[in-house]
């Protein structure tokens, strides 16, 4: 049991009180003090958190844009659609149309080597959707799949039937006949928590005499999102973030003889190998408390000044009592009126305006003989000056036999009742309060009169 009670942890020291029943001494400033900068936390701690629950902190991103030889990802939803610029006024029906077909749509894919060619025509004969598609780059082995979308002259072998020159003519005839393109990019909402799909969007005119030919490098990112109470792991994703265009308008001649095609509009589809890395770490529990804790931390220095300012009136306050011990004048009739920073600005003696700097002078003396007196080896001196003083007027034995002295104690409506003790238990109980300072306000009361009786 002994060795547990020296493992305790949680012992309790004694603390004499300065002035009152107190173990502190408190002030009205210190209170004051004390409900603003307790209630400012409060209110910053409701507010932070409120912060954290309604997706207000924005989370910590970082973006790290990296090389990577080999890059491959396959996506599943809509990347890309082309669409005829529908016309005002326009008579003519889409140029896409399976039959009395203008333009003709290839889909060229090269997967790792492997050429395939087909025809890219849907329900809606005006727009031509790309989906589920895989892309690669490997610069290792030199190798690539990508895509290429070319808008032709009719094909026969690839269309129910041509539309005749007359109606080709006045297709090219009009003013804006156009392509507009449309690529669906993803990015990640920060606030709302989830993928969103953003459509950028350009065109391309249509003409007889150039071919616009595009590359589109498609750039991938690499998504970490760490969303969790207090511990977890994080959310994956890959996806295509944004896209580059580098575009050329070569004769349609050139277009002729390298391809034996009539090609008015190209599009190569390649991915990046510049790959971004994206870690998004949302604020957990932890961090949200460490940070208000942080600003907590900061207001709560503000809680030093009150204490500074409680010690010093506090100890100013005991110097007093001590000084009142030997001068009881100064606790009913001297009184002293401090400014700021606790310095005396007038002295008063029952109502009568005194000298203040010749009191700040004999006051100066009492107050360092009284801070002298607070000293613990002060006191044990006085104690032990005591001792001796009575050692004179005492004999040893009497002096010795202090130690067996004592107050008989017993209930004041009870009957009296002899116990047997080796303790002399003949002391007055009046001894026991006589000195407290609970009786220094009728001491000093008495002494004052008598001090004005002999002066």
């Amino acid at each position: 049991m002994q060795y547990l009670q020296q493992l305790d942890q949680c012992g309790s020291d004694f603390k004499l009180r300065p002035l009152d029943q107190n173990d502190q001494y408190k002030s009205i400033i210190g209170g004051l003090g004390s409900f603003i900068i307790y209630s400012s936390c409060l209110s910053y701690f409701i507010f932070g958190m409120y912060q954290w629950y309604d997706n207000q902190i924005l989370p910590t991103v970082v973006n790290i844009q990296q090389y990577e030889p080999i890059v491959q990802t396959t996506i599943n939803d809509n990347l890309i659609s082309l669409k005829f610029k529908e016309q005002f006024n326009s008579t003519l029906n889409s140029p896409f149309s399976y039959y009395e077909n203008i333009l003709t749509i290839l889909l060229f894919t090269n997967r790792d080597g492997k050429f395939s060619v087909q025809t890219a025509f849907s329900n809606d004969t005006t727009a031509i959707n790309l989906s589920n598609i895989y892309l690669s780059s490997n610069q290792v082995n030199k190798s690539q799949s990508y895509y290429s979308i070319s808008i032709c002259k009719c094909i026969a072998s690839y269309v129910g039937s041509c539309a005749n020159q007359s109606v080709v003519d006045d297709f090219f005839k009009q003013r804006q006949a156009s392509l507009d393109i449309k690529i669906y990019l993803k990015q990640y909402n920060y606030r709302e928590k989830k993928y969103e799909i953003v459509e950028e969007q350009f065109g391309y005119p249509i003409t007889k005499f150039n071919t616009f030919y595009t590359q589109i490098k498609l750039s991938m990112t690499k998504s970490s999102v760490q969303d969790n109470f207090l511990f977890g792991g994080s959310e994956d994703s890959t996806y295509i973030s944004k896209y580059e265009l580098i575009s050329q308008t070569p004769d349609i001649s050139y277009m002729i003889n390298s391809f034996n095609q009539t090609v008015y509009q190209s599009f190569l589809i390649t991915v990046n190998n510049l790959v971004q890395d994206q870690q998004v770490l949302y604020p957990s529990l932890g961090d949200v408390l460490a940070s208000i804790g942080s600003i907590i931390d900061v207001l709560l220095l503000l809680k030093f000044i009150f204490i500074f300012i409680n010690e010093k009136v506090c100890f100013e306050l005991v110097l007093q009592r001590v000084i009142s011990f030997y001068y009881p004048e100064f606790a009913t009739q001297i009184l002293i009126n401090r400014g700021f920073g606790g310095f005396i600005q007038s002295v008063y003696y029952n109502g009568i305006q005194l000298d203040t700097e010749l009191f700040k002078q004999q006051y100066a003396e009492l107050r360092s003989t009284a801070i002298n007196k607070l000293t613990f080896t002060n006191t044990l001196y006085e104690i032990s000056r005591i001792q001796f003083l009575l050692g004179l007027l005492i004999k040893k034995d009497q002096f010795l036999s202090c130690h067996n002295m004592g107050i008989k104690f017993k209930l004041k409506a009870a009957q009296e009742e002899e116990m047997e003790s080796g303790v002399d238990l003949s002391i007055d109980p009046d001894q026991f309060g006589i000195l407290n300072l609970l009786e220094n306000s009728h001491q000093i009361s008495q002494m004052t009169r008598v001090f004005q009786l002999q002066s």
